[in-house]
């Protein structure tokens, strides 16, 4: 690292500093669903790359688990919206289609990223679970609840294809 003109490499402290402000938890998501999912080399990549940010700063495996819940708690948060949406689908079909639509996609990218991030940084799967199992029940109102809704308010009525919502 070179240090600001004049002031030659940065000392210790300015270094540790700078590497806690860039890896974050969020930092280390990013990395995960924008690299995990590949199925070639970059796999190896994400992984090498997690596990070295893991290295440098190990706080990263108390925030997954300090995280866990919160993630649990806006996955379920979505998941109970999107129900909530398909009750409505009577009522006003294609304002709850947008909304069923995009929690649906924010839900699928959410499972995306955690299972980049179980890939590339196993030792994730306990760190998410470390304190409680929230995330497990909410990924089991996404399978129990919203997935089977979903299908069904999809193939009852004739498909809402047929009324050209979707």
């Amino acid at each position: 690292m070179v240090g600001r003109k004049g002031q030659g490499v940065p000392s210790h402290s300015q270094r540790a500093s700078l590497l806690k402000k860039l890896l974050t938890l969020p930092s280390l998501l990013d990395v995960c669903s924008l690299y995990g999912c590949i199925e070639d080399d970059a796999q190896g990549s994400a992984t090498t790359i997690c596990q070295a940010m893991v290295a440098l700063r190990p706080q990263l495996e108390l925030d997954l688990a300090l995280k866990g819940p919160e993630i649990a708690e806006n996955m379920e948060n979505v998941c109970r919206a999107c129900i909530h949406a398909l009750s409505d689908m009577d009522y006003n079909a294609s304002t709850a289609l947008i909304s069923v639509k995009e929690g649906v996609q924010y839900l699928y990218d959410s499972c995306l990223t955690l299972c980049a991030v179980l890939k590339s940084l196993p030792v994730a799967a306990s760190c998410l679970l470390k304190r409680d199992t929230y995330l497990l029940a909410a990924l089991g109102v996404l399978h129990d609840q919203l997935v089977p809704d979903l299908n069904s308010r999809m193939s009852s009525k004739g498909s809402l294809r047929k009324n050209k919502i979707c």
